[in-house]
């Protein structure tokens, strides 16, 4: 289907959406093009279904990107759909054309109950999406952190695959995946950008906390953790380098406890809720359930500011760089 030129490009047009993303993405930053191993989630080789292009076929102009999933918040299930890797060739950028890709993508999610975006640009900002969204950055160097020695840490195996999809599907607040899915992420991930660093702590020979990182030289960033809060600092006090950067989010009090104070950072995307009232129907049995929600409304905080900003009684894992489900 077709709607104002935007169209899904056909299979045997991959590669020719892998070019422009790495054009844009990759090449004009002097980086190697790595979009398809840092976006497994989004690439994958032959399947064009979650982009939308315009341009003709061998000469693609713009691209869009969107991944339709969930998101399990302490039992309320919402309906995400993540939009990003808008990429404009060159040559044909000031025409419009990522704003016509991006109002198909909105104009198909309105059935969703949320829209995350990559991105806080004029170009979202202008259709109704917001920067709500935050997370407590805490960098440590790991010879500080007091590790738990009746655990031991493993470098992660194929072998490992049903205890961490366990773990990540016991988590409150997390991303749904399938097993496929996390199978496809751990072993995709280790050919991105950065070095991908899976690793499990045990309790003698079971599982009880992983970790999923992305190294950096002397420099980690902490993507994704499930499992003991305990185990997660020992398994941060064990990665080989000198700094280590975590980003809990404001619904992570657990961990923010263990591992100390930060600084407040802003999410690098927006959020877009296509119906507010549907929305905050789907929220209010976990509104209800949470000692902490707010009563009434705050003034100066927008409908979206009120339901995931920093007081929220709606603990949102947002996306950044790097997160498993980074579009």
């Amino acid at each position: 289907m077709e709607s104002d030129g935007v169209r899904v490009p056909d299979p045997d047009e991959y590669l020719d959406v892998v070019a422009l993303a790495n054009e844009v993405f990759r090449h004009a930053e002097g980086l190697r093009p790595t979009m398809e191993a840092d976006l497994p989630l989004l690439f994958t080789p032959g399947d064009t279904s979650p982009f939308r292009v315009i341009g003709p076929r061998g000469a693609i102009a713009s691209m869009l990107g969107v991944v339709v999933t969930r998101i399990l918040l302490m039992g309320v299930t919402l309906e995400v759909a993540s939009i990003g890797s808008v990429a404009t060739a060159a040559a044909h950028r000031g025409r419009g054309l990522a704003g016509r890709l991006v109002d198909a993508a909105l104009g198909e999610s309105a059935e969703r109950d949320l829209v995350f975006i990559s991105g806080r640009l004029g170009l979202y900002t202008g259709r109704g999406a917001e920067p709500v969204g935050s997370f407590l950055e805490i960098e440590r160097v790991p010879a500080q952190l007091k590790a738990d020695h009746r655990l031991t840490t493993v470098p992660y195996e194929d072998h490992w695959l049903d205890a961490l999809v366990a773990m990540a599907q016991a988590e409150p607040v997390r991303w749904w995946r399938s097993r496929a899915l996390w199978e496809r992420l751990v072993t995709v991930r280790g050919r991105g950008s950065a070095d991908t660093w899976i690793r499990l702590a045990l309790l003698g020979s079971e599982p009880v906390g992983y970790l999923v990182a992305g190294m950096d030289e002397n420099r980690a960033e902490v993507w994704e953790y499930g499992g003991s809060r305990r185990a997660l600092v020992t398994l941060m006090a064990s990665l080989p380098v000198e700094r280590v950067v975590v980003y809990p989010g404001t619904w992570d009090l657990a961990a923010r406890h263990e591992l100390g104070t930060g600084a407040t950072v802003p999410a690098l995307g927006t959020i877009f809720a296509p119906d507010l009232g549907r929305l905050g129907a789907r929220l209010a049995p976990l509104a209800a359930e949470r000692a902490t929600a707010p009563r009434g409304s705050t003034p100066g905080l927008s409908p979206l500011a009120q339901l995931f900003g920093p007081r929220s009684p709606s603990p949102l894992p947002m996306v950044w760089p790097g997160c498993l489900n980074y579009v």
